[in-house]
């Protein structure tokens, strides 16, 4: 029999006296499985995985109060003009984007990385939300943010990690507000200011995780959905409203689910139930959502 060396007191026990005393010794704890632990917190912490706007104070409060993060110009970039113009704000008149990172939760995995960023002069477009868009229901300056999640996990390698923005006079080809944050980042197509009174143009400028084409990029978003046959193109309009729905999460329930589910997620992966966190998820069934948008 195989002999091993007991550290404490010198004597020599057969190898399987120790390791079952071991065995006795240490509690048994069942480790999440990586479905588990990627479905909750997994995956890129700083990817942006919901967009809000805001253009009024009560959606301010409402956004800050619910773990969301604003999109403020760096100060030391903009004159005093522009500060006086545009203070406390993304793009001044109250007008704001608000931020919700991976790493605040991701209420059990509803919530999915944003890939891409669009400015519309519209909040309907079936080819948006064929080619996987969702529209947000506030308006910047007369025009609409479209966002688009990752469906799979080779689309979240594209994960938009930050946002930032550039303001002065989009005619002049050499303004400032041309230059690139940094290496990396990639412009948002448009002018979110269009119809700011002061006539200060704004450029929004989104952070990949994962470097990609300007080519590919700039490429119309929704090309591959205008040549669909009509009896297609409603099988994928239905497609994408289930999965709208499957993934929505009202703002005034991302921080509490988000919480209850970071919270738990240790009880939860040992197989651990949990009455809180099943309440949780009830809370966000279709009988409740259908209420809620019915109303």
């Amino acid at each position: 029999m195989k002999k091993e060396v007991s550290i404490k007191d010198d004597t020599v026990k057969p190898a399987a006296e120790v390791a079952s005393a071991s065995s006795k010794d240490t509690p048994k704890v069942k480790l999440p499985s990586k479905e588990v632990t990627k479905a909750l917190s997994g995956g890129l912490g700083d990817a942006i995985i919901d967009i809000k706007v805001s253009k009024t104070e009560q959606q301010e409060a409402d956004l800050s109060r619910n773990g969301y993060i604003q999109l403020l110009q760096d100060q030391h970039l903009r004159s005093v003009q522009q500060q006086q113009q545009q203070q406390k704000s993304t793009f001044g008149k109250k007008c704001s984007i608000w931020i919700w990172k991976r790493n605040q939760g991701t209420c059990s995995g509803r919530l999915k990385p944003i890939i891409d960023i669009q400015l519309h002069k519209s909040n309907t477009s079936s080819d948006f939300v064929i080619s996987g868009y969702l529209c947000d229901p506030t308006p910047i300056f007369g025009q609409w943010l479209w966002v688009r999640r990752a469906v799979n996990e080779d689309e979240e390698k594209y994960a938009i990690i930050d946002l930032d923005i550039t303001t002065g006079k989009m005619k002049n080809q050499s303004d400032p507000i041309w230059k690139s944050p940094d290496v990396g980042w990639i412009r948002v197509d448009g002018n979110f200011t269009k119809h700011f009174f002061y006539g200060i143009d704004t450029i929004l400028w989104i952070k990949p995780a994962q470097a990609r084409t300007v080519e590919s990029y700039m490429a119309s978003p929704t090309s591959h959905a205008v040549a669909l046959s009509d009896e297609v193109r409603q099988a994928k309009l239905l497609s994408a409203c289930r999965q709208a729905l499957r993934h929505y999460v009202a703002v005034l329930h991302v921080k509490r689910l988000a919480n209850l589910v970071m919270e738990n997620m240790g009880s939860t992966a040992a197989g651990g139930a949990n009455q809180s966190m099943i309440r949780g998820e009830r809370m966000m069934d279709y009988t409740v959502l259908f209420h809620q948008v019915s109303m």
